[in-house]
């Protein structure tokens, strides 16, 4: 066919691109009527204008396409011939309304979730839209190929991409594959859509989108693992679904294969609602099938518990649930609901009501045993506190002889060294009692009763008593034991003396207990410290170190518990009950304190005891050697030791040397080593005044036969308390007995013989007591505070010669024969009450510590009470407090 003939509009070019010919058919395309001069100007359009873009084409081995807007307004596509022996030019009009939304659906596919993307099948030419990059995470600018696209996709995902699409380009099937993209952020999920096309020439060219769905990806996933759960959860819980639909003649019925399980129905029964019910119990079927005609009739929901009966005659037990739907106008148009297999609960209740049967008759049992139990526990403690205060009751009554003993003796003037034999022994009497003490403590301890005193006590002398005790102790088991007070300790503090005493009489036994018999020298060490935080709080510090066999982890968690040692054999090997520290605990705990541990296996132990203080007086300056000379071995300006225990009783310290030791006055003598006691026994001194011999790991016997009127202190172990006691005996000082108590509390009167006791003509007290040691003690008491006695040994004796006597005060013991205090006293009252007689104070002196005993007292009618054992000066506080002429 000839270009004129051609239907196409064709022009002709020649080797320069100038327009030589148009066929008919482009001259009416481009020149609508007979206006064909206007061609010059079209020529100059595409060699001026568009001369670029038509070289291009002509390069181009293949046919490309180019919209080009002509001069005339209309809009062309030329197409390049790909025979390069002919220069021709195939046009074709498109409207240019069609350009404008080409133009517009570019860009918003640029803008888009979707990218547009073209490969041949050679896959060597390939074209993907901005969106493609925006969506792959490349740059906008950079052209990507085939192979880069293909890198951009998981390695799980890339080889069944490419056999998918090249699948396509060998069938007529359409391309759709679904496929990931790691980026930065996670995993994106894809979509590639494609077909495949032919072009002018027979090229075969595959075109398509790419789409992320990430999101729906998301959703679909969760979806499936919701349903996947849904499924996991109705077949374990054995759940199944059922439902009903209306149709214009009848209910449609259907269930899923968990609720055909339940039943135990076939698969192609779903749906026969005739086979279904021939499961129903025939007890129960009346009743379901009313319910669920009621539902499907009148559009109530259905809710019922009935039991079926398979095939194969198991019975199960059934809840079924369902709710109905309605249409606009209000009929019922379908109901859907569940089946739930309840027969594993159901035979559970039954096998719980049988076994809650038989446990309420063991219930039952038991709890009459535990009734009995009960009275049996609570007999059994009254049956120990019964026996705890007999127990205290026979202690004290002969512990009271000896500590009143002790406290009368120790108002006589003996020597020195009887008087310090009689302090220790005092010291030890009173010890005993805590230890008794401590037994009556753990039973107020498990009723909550155990209850702390107050009043003002010296804690020098406190760790004073602790020395005194154990010095000797640790001596004998070949301990070393130190002491280290601080000179900030005030002058008294307000508190629980006996109880902090308690406390660290525990702990320091227990280094000495667990720290001898040791490969190594055992070593005890107190340190007793003060923090003060301003005029009115302040916290006592004690810490007692050891070296000894030390605590493991597991006992440390429980050591403060009653009976409790690190070891089974503990008690065995070193004694003890295994109560100390379980009450010091307790102790601690009342008075808001603390103690710290710090121990391990075969180190030694160290506790760390802080005690609150709220009210304290502060100690003023006392220089007790003003009246004595120093003499010491040792350079005191380098000794620390030696400086802190004596720097604040000692104005100036200007040692002196053994030689120069003068007779006439009474002298401090510091020695410190084995050859200044050597050349202190060499010395001619005979220290007839008095001196007080301070020495420190040294053996002192030789001095001590040839000084025997000198008072010997260890270094290692003095005290205030202790310093100033020996200082004021050596320095024959003035002072009032009761500014310190060198008796463990005594408040000693005048240092009186028992002839120069003042008497009375009259005897004004009674005392009742059965214990003649006690008898005879307790009046020297009474005699010795100026006071004249009757005695009694029964209730019985005591209230005939109460009734005959005009006595102003009775002392009565609890626990006698025949007549006790407490019957005695209540017949005393009824007496007084029936001759309207004035009431006679009646105190109580009774071995009972126990909590509550001295309530118990004074609900017979007493007026006071007295634990023994007895000291002077709470007898002389009671007595004054009573007796009329006191």
């Amino acid at each position: 066919m000839s270009l004129p003939e051609c239907d196409f509009a064709i022009l002709q070019l020649d080797d320069k691109d100038n327009i030589v010919y148009a066929n008919p058919s482009a001259q009416q395309l481009l020149l609508p009527g007979d206006n064909f001069s206007e061609l010059h100007a079209l020529h100059d359009y595409f060699r001026s204008e568009h001369k670029a873009d038509i070289q291009l084409f002509a390069k181009s081995p293949n046919v490309k396409s180019l919209i080009a807007k002509t001069c005339f307004g209309k809009t062309l596509v030329l197409a390049k011939s790909t025979n390069p022996s002919k220069r021709q030019l195939l046009l074709s009009e498109i409207d240019l309304r069609f350009d404008k939304d080409l133009s517009l659906l570019i860009k918003t596919l640029n803008n888009s979730n979707l990218g547009v993307w073209q490969v041949d099948k050679t896959f060597s030419y390939a074209y993907f839209s901005k969106a493609c990059n925006r969506m792959l995470g490349i740059e906008a600018t950079r052209n990507l190929t085939w192979h880069g696209f293909i890198n951009h996709i998981h390695e799980e995902d890339r080889d069944l991409l490419i056999c998918f699409v090249e699948s396509h380009v060998n069938s007529d099937t359409l391309l759709k594959f679904e496929f990931r993209v790691p980026t930065m952020r996670g995993v994106k999920w894809m979509q590639l859509v494609g077909d495949k096309y032919a072009t002018l020439n027979g090229e075969v060219m595959i075109c398509g989108t790419l789409r992320d769905f990430t999101s729906e990806k998301q959703v679909l996933i969760e979806l499936n693992e919701a349903n996947e759960h849904r499924r996991l959860a109705l077949e374990a819980g054995r759940i199944g679904t059922w439902n009903a639909i209306k149709t214009q003649t009848d209910w449609v019925w259907d269930w899923d294969r968990q609720a055909s399980e339940i039943f135990a129905l076939n698969p192609f029964d779903t749906g026969d609602l005739r086979v279904w019910a021939k499961t129903i119990h025939p007890e129960d079927a009346p009743r379901v099938f009313a319910a669920l005609e009621e539902s499907i009739s009148n559009g109530t929901d259905f809710e019922q518990s009935y039991r079926a009966i398979l095939f194969n005659g198991e019975q199960i037990f059934v809840y079924a649930k369902g709710i109905c739907h309605h249409d606009l106008h209000g009929n019922p148009v379908r109901i859907s609901g569940v089946c739930i297999d309840q027969s594993t609960s159901r035979r559970k209740e039954v096998e719980l009501t049988k076994v809650n049967s038989e446990l309420e008759k063991r219930v039952s049992a038991r709890t009459r045993e535990l009734v009995e139990a009960l009275a049996r526990a609570e007999q059994a403690s009254h049956s120990k506190s019964d026996f705890l205060a007999m127990m205290s009751h026979e202690l004290r009554t002969p512990m009271n002889a000896i500590i009143g003993s002790l406290d009368l003796l120790a108002m006589k003037p003996f020597a020195r060294e009887t008087r310090e034999l009689i302090e220790t022994a005092n010291i030890s009497a009173n010890n005993l009692i805590m230890i008794l003490n401590d037994i009556l403590d753990i039973n107020k301890i498990e009723a909550g009763k155990l209850e702390l005193d107050s009043f003002d006590f010296d804690v020098s002398e406190v760790i004073n008593n602790i020395i005194v005790i154990f010095d000797p102790l640790a001596e004998a088991k070949g301990v070393k034991f130190t002491l280290q007070e601080t000179s900030q300790l005030p002058k008294s503090v307000n508190g629980d003396g006996n109880r902090i005493r308690q406390i660290l009489f525990n702990l320091v036994s227990n280094a000495i207990k667990f720290s001898s018999g040791l490969k190594r020298i055992g070593k005890v060490h107190i340190k007793v410290g003060w923090e003060q935080f301003d005029n009115d709080i302040a916290k006592l510090v004690v810490t007692v170190r050891d070296n000894g066999i030390g605590i493991d982890d597991n006992t440390r968690k429980r050591l403060f518990t009653p009976f409790i040692q690190a070891e089974k054999s503990t008690t065995r090997k070193y004694g003890g009950t295994g109560l100390g520290l379980a009450i010091s605990g307790r102790l601690l705990d009342l008075m808001g304190g603390e103690v710290l541990l710090q121990s391990a296996p075969d180190q030694g132990s160290e506790f760390t005891v802080k005690i609150p203080i709220f009210h304290f007086q502060p100690r003023q300056s006392d220089f007790l050697m003003e009246k004595v000379k120093l003499y010491a071995d040792i350079d005191l300006g380098h000794c620390e030791s030696v400086t802190n225990k004596l720097g604040y009783m000692v104005q100036t310290i200007e040692p002196g040397f053994f030689p120069d030791v003068d007779d006439h006055v009474p002298s401090v003598i510091i020695v410190t080593c084995d050859a200044s006691a050597d050349s202190l026994l060499a010395s001619n001194c005979t220290l007839d005044c008095g001196a007080l011999i301070l020495f420190e790991d040294i053996d002192c016997q030789e001095l001590q036969k040839q000084f025997s009127k000198a008072i010997f202190l260890k270094l290692n172990t003095l005290n205030r308390f202790t310093l100033r006691k020996a200082l004021l005996d050596l320095s024959n000082a003035d002072f009032d007995i009761t500014d310190f108590d060198f008796t463990s509390g005594l408040k000693a009167l005048e240092d009186l013989d028992e002839s120069e006791a003042p008497t009375q003509i009259t005897k004004s007290i009674l005392l009742v007591e059965d214990n003649p040691f006690n008898q005879k003690l307790m009046n020297k008491q009474i005699n010795k505070l100026g006071y004249a006695c009757d005695l009694a040994s029964n209730g019985e004796q005591g209230f005939e010669k109460w009734r005959k006597n005009n006595y102003q005060l009775v002392l009565t013991d609890c626990h006698m024969p025949e007549l006790d205090g407490y019957q005695m006293t209540e017949r005393i009252r009824k007496f007084e009450t029936d001759h309207a007689l004035p009431r006679t104070p009646i105190i109580a002196v009774t071995g009972a510590a126990m909590k509550g005993d001295e309530e118990y007292c004074k609900s017979f009618g007493m007026d006071d009470f007295i634990s023994k054992p007895i000291k002077l000066d709470k007898l002389k506080t009671t007595l004054a407090r009573w007796h009329n002429d006191a």
